[in-house]
C-alpha cells in the first residue's frame, strides 16, 4: 500500500513540475516576445537604421526557433517580416507575411494579410492591397486588425 501511495504522491508531483515548468516556458516565451516587440516598436519611432532591424531579426528568428510551433514562434516571424520591409527586403518580408495567412492561427492570420495589405500599398500595388482588404472586411478580422496598424512603419 505504501508503494502505491508513493506511486501516487511521485506522479502529482511530476505532473506538477511538468506544469509549473510548462507554465514557466510560456512565461518565458512571452517576456521574451514583449521584449521583441518593444524593441521593434522603439525602432521604428526612432527611425532606427539598418543595425537595429537586423538585431530584431536575429532575436526574433531565436525566439521562434526556441518555440517552435507556438503563437510566440509566429509572432517573432511577423516581426521579421516587419523588420525585413523596414529594411527593403520586400521580397522576403512578402513570403513571410504569406506564409503566416496560411496558418490556422486567426489571429495572426489577420495580422500578416493587414501587413500584407499595407505593404502592397505602400508600394503602389493598390489592387492587391484592396483584395486582402476585402478579404479581411469579410472575415471580420478588419476591426481586430485595425488595432496593430502602428506596428509598422507605412511608408
Amino acid at each position: 500500500m505504501r508503494k502505491f501511495i508513493a506511486g501516487i504522491i511521485m506522479l502529482f508531483i511530476s505532473h506538477f513540475a511538468w506544469g509549473y515548468q510548462s507554465g514557466s516556458r510560456e512565461a518565458s516565451a512571452q517576456a521574451r516576445l514583449s521584449h521583441l516587440v518593444q524593441t521593434f516598436n522603439n525602432a521604428v519611432r526612432t527611425k532606427s537604421g539598418k543595425q537595429a532591424y537586423e538585431r530584431i531579426i536575429a532575436e526574433a528568428e531565436k525566439v521562434k526557433n526556441d518555440h517552435a510551433s507556438s503563437q510566440v514562434a509566429r509572432m517573432a516571424q511577423y516581426y521579421i517580416a516587419l523588420s525585413e520591409e523596414n529594411l527593403g527586403h520586400t521580397a522576403k518580408a512578402i513570403r513571410d507575411l504569406e506564409e503566416l495567412i496560411q496558418t490556422d492561427d486567426a489571429s495572426v492570420k489577420a495580422l500578416a494579410q493587414f501587413a500584407l495589405a499595407s505593404l502592397y500599398k505602400n508600394h503602389g500595388e493598390t489592387a492587391k492591397a484592396l483584395a486582402i482588404y476585402d478579404q479581411l472586411s469579410e472575415s471580420g478580422a478588419a476591426s481586430n486588425s485595425k488595432t496593430h496598424q502602428g506596428h509598422h512603419a507605412d511608408r
